[in-house]
This record gives structure tokens, sequence and C-alpha cells, in this order.
């Protein structure tokens, strides 16, 4: 039977927030602030949703980078047009928060500018710029007090005090200049470090640090024990794949264009990082009589098997394993894209570059493959088939053995329904409340499910409004069709009971 999908409900939506640049903490600890192309988002550290939204999406520049002032009350955002404006940050008690621009002045860089600094008494602010310059400003006048040129580009600055500053640049140097006096330049120092840390902020409130990589991952670390408290993955760039796995389908696991696998839950949406591949990940499937177990592959030619392990934090693995071919045929004329097994696991699919889908018999004795169909039609290459995941059972046949069964069988097994499985069984009652042969086992069902869930869990189901509408004028129809029935019962009877003989015993008497 071919079912068309009424509509599709969003729940949660993964966006980006983050693409390479600075980024700022608030001193109360609660708001992250990162650059995202030509805007600057706020984020509410402890579930990671966006909080209000720093300039226009319609413009045409960049954010190169971003800088609260001490005391978070103001930002002032670069862009790579030169331009530098200031916002005043919304009150964190704000119901529609805004940020409001207060001013704006161009720089005289001619390269775009990568970092600004306040001076601790927010008078004075520095940018860097990769024109190798760093330029002070004071805000009150926008005017630059002074220009100082570096051997490369500036990647950081400190001021010390009102008079000097500490400046240090890509090939690892550092500058140390007093901003007053011919004769500025105090020190210079020669050291190369590297590391994929761009940048860590701390915040004292909550005793953490931020963690800022070159991969646009962050990470939030406590600072006394260093245990990672959260990760955020600002920019996941190519998804290619994901499947959900755990015992209640509570991991959301994302092959994405990295080496880490991307495990979100889906209660917190906290994202966990796994390193397991050398190139990156193109596919990941979980295990059908396992939910704790699924499989990656990637670009290095490999696939691992992973199992999610709640109490353990891992066990080891001595050695790879070897595996070897059973079998190996030529199936495409050109690049196998996917692979799936019925539920049965006796059929295979494979899609291909050669615009075609291939099914096969799978012989478990033989481990061999055996050519079952081709499905062609599609005008350009095949990226993903898949079985659909219900079984061969029939699941009004389910139901009215739960019912003949008695007792709290049905209503056991309704309360143990995944929210998307509640919605498929209450599409199925739907249509069996439509026929009166089936109705009894939709009404029980029914019943069953008001008795289970709470209507506010029943509400976030999606299209529920329409599958209770779909049922009031069917069950209308059924109370209607066995009233007329009682009625006719009962007629039935008084008439029968008129017309009988009377008894033996009551002639005699």
């Amino acid at each position: 039977m071919n079912e068309e999908v009424a509509d599709l409900a969003l729940v949660h939506s993964i966006e980006t927030f983050y693409t390479g640049g600075s980024v700022e903490w608030s001193t109360d600890g609660d708001t992250i602030f990162t650059t995202c192309t030509n805007v600057v988002k706020a984020l509410r550290i402890d579930d990671g949703t966006t909080r209000y939204v720093i300039g226009e999406d319609d413009d045409a520049s960049h954010v190169s980078c971003v800088q609260c002032s001490p005391d978070s009350h103001s930002m002032i955002v670069a862009y790579t047009n030169g331009l530098l404006r200031e916002y005043i940050l919304p009150a964190k008690t704000a119901i529609d928060a805004k940020a409001q621009m207060n001013r704006q002045w161009r720089s005289t860089h001619t390269a775009p500018i990568k970092l600004i600094r306040f001076s601790s008494n927010a008078t004075m602010l520095a940018t860097g710029s990769a024109d190798f310059t760093l330029k002070v400003w004071k805000l009150e006048s926008q005017c630059c007090v002074a220009s100082l040129k570096g051997p490369t580009a500036v990647t950081q600055a400190l001021f010390v005090d009102g008079e000097r500053i500490l400046i240090g640049y890509m090939d690892g140097s550092v500058n140390f200049y007093r901003l007053k006096g011919e004769k500025r330049l105090m020190h210079h120092w020669k050291y190369h470090t590297s590391c994929r840390i761009d940048s860590i902020l701390r915040n004292r409130i909550r005793g953490q640090l931020l963690l800022i990589s070159c991969e646009s991952n962050l990470y939030l670390v406590d600072e006394k024990t260093f245990d990672v408290r959260r990760q955020m993955v600002g920019f996941n760039d190519e998804v290619f794949d994901l499947t959900f796995v755990g015992a209640n389908r509570q991991y959301m696991v994302v092959a994405a264009n990295s080496t880490g696998i991307r495990i979100y839950e889906t209660q917190t949406w906290a994202c966990h990082l796994v390193p397991g591949h050398m190139g990156s990940i193109l596919c990941a499937s979980n295990a059908s009589w396992d939910a704790n177990i699924f499989a990656t592959s990637s670009k290095d030619n490999s696939f691992v098997v992973w199992k999610i392990c709640e109490d353990e934090k891992g066990f080891s693995l001595p050695q790879s394993v070897k595996l070897s071919a059973s079998s190996t045929l030529v199936a495409h004329t050109k690049d196998v894209t996917c692979v799936d097994v019925s539920v049965n696991d006796r059929l295979c699919v494979t899609g291909s570059l050669d615009k075609t889908a291939k099914l096969w018999h799978i012989d478990p004795t033989k481990m061999q493959l055996g050519i079952a169909g081709t499905l062609a039609g599609h005008r350009r290459g095949v990226w993903d088939a898949r079985f659909s995941s219900s079984t061969q059972v029939c699941c009004l046949k389910v139901v009215n053995a739960l019912i003949e069964m008695g007792g709290m069988e049905l209503r056991n097994s309704v309360a143990d329904l995944l929210e998307e499985q509640l919605v498929i069984l209450l599409d199925f009652a739907s249509q069996w409340n439509t026929n009166s042969r089936t109705s009894n086992a939709s009404q029980q069902v029914l019943y069953e499910i008001l008795h289970c869930y709470t209507p506010e869990q029943l509400l976030k189901t999606p299209n529920i409004a329409s599958v209770v509408e779909s049922f009031i004028p069917y069950t209308n129809r059924h109370f209607e069709r066995l009233t007329r029935s009682r009625q006719n019962a009962a007629f039935l009877h008084y008439t029968w009971s008129q017309m009988r003989l009377p008894d033996t015993d009551t002639r005699a008497a």
C-alpha cells in the first residue's frame, strides 16, 4: 500500500554558527559571540541556541573579527572592507534582544583586520591586520594615535597599561612597544611555536576555559580538572550521512567532511567529536540487531565498527581485524556509492554513478550475490538507496492478538513505543477506523494511547491535529451504528419475549 507523507514538522535544526575567526565570551559566562560569515551570533552556552544576531545577513562584507568591551556592554565588529562598527549589546533580561549600532568608522588598514583588543579602561582600541601593522585608536575621538609596523601579519596583542603594548606575529616573534616617545620598540623576541588551538578564553564566574580550534570547534573545559564539559561544532561543511543509535535512539551519528565522527545527544544537542579515521567520513550505518553498534567508512579505505558504552569510557583494541572477501563481482560500470541490506537479509541493493540501482539475491550458505533486477530511471548518478525498515508483519494482526490476550498487554506495548513508532501507529489506527470490521482495534488502540500519554506529549507529535480530526467523523458513524444495533437488539428481545410460548409449568398452573 502506497502512502503519502502528509506533512513534516521541523523539531530541531543544527545550523552553522561559527565559520572561523574570533570568538568572545561575556563576563557573566552565559553567552558566546561567534563570527558567522557576515554576521555575529550570540549563543546561549547551556543549549547552544542563538539568542540574537548582530549585523545584517545581506551585508556585502564579511566579519573578520570581534571584541567585547571589558564590561560586556558593547562590542566592536570589524569587516573585511576595513569598516569598524560599535554595537550596544542588549540586557540579559531583554525579551526581544537586539544589538543597536552606536557608531562606525573606517580604518586605514590595507588588508583585513584580524584582531581587536581593548585597553583595560576601554578608552583605547588596538586593531591588528594582515598588512603587518597594528593601529591604536582613541575611542572618544576615533583617531589613530599609533601605527606599529611588524615583520609579518599580526596574530595577537595585549595592552600592558595605557602606554605599552605586546604584539605577536605569524612568524612566532613578539614585539614590545611603548605608545609614546620617538623610540617605540622596547624589546623583540623571536621564537617559533605552532598549535591546533587558535584561542583560549577564561571565565571566572563559571570557572571554565573556552578553547577555539582551527577546525571551527569550541570546547568548554573545567579549569580545575581540565575535563571537557561541552563540545560545540561550529561548521559541519558537507554532511554525507547520519544514523541514530542508542537504546532509545538518543544519539545521532553524523558523517561530515571531517576525519572525526560527530555524535549529538538528541536531548541536549551537545556534540562529541570522536577521532578514528585518517580521511573524511563518507558513511555511517547502525546495526539492526544491536542499537548500540554502528559502523563508519572513510576515504582512507577503511571502515570501523563502534559501540556506544555509556557506563565505560572505552575498551582496548590491541590490533585491527583484517577481513577477507568471500566473493567479489563487478556490479556496476562506474563507482558504487551505496549498499543496503533488507530486513530479512535476503536482498541487497547497490547504487552507482552509472545512474542505476541493482537488486541482488543473497546466498547465506555460499556467501555470494545473484542479480535480482536493475532499477533504471535516474538522470544522474544514484547517491543513496535504502530498504524500508518495516518488517513483514501485519500490524493489525499484532494488535488483534494483544486484544485477545487481554489484561495489560496492549497498554504495555503502546507505552514502550518510540515517538516515531507512536506516529505510525496513530496513522494506522486512523485508517482502521474507516472500516467497521477493523474499527474495534482502532478504538482500542486510541483508548490505550490516550491513557498512556499526557496531552502535552501528544501535542508534540507531528500532524496530531489532522489525525484526531480524521477519527471524529468515522467514530460518530460507528457510535450511531452501534446505537442502532443496540436498539434493534432490544426491540428483537422484546418481540421474542412476547411471542414465545409459555413454559409447561406455567400452562399447568
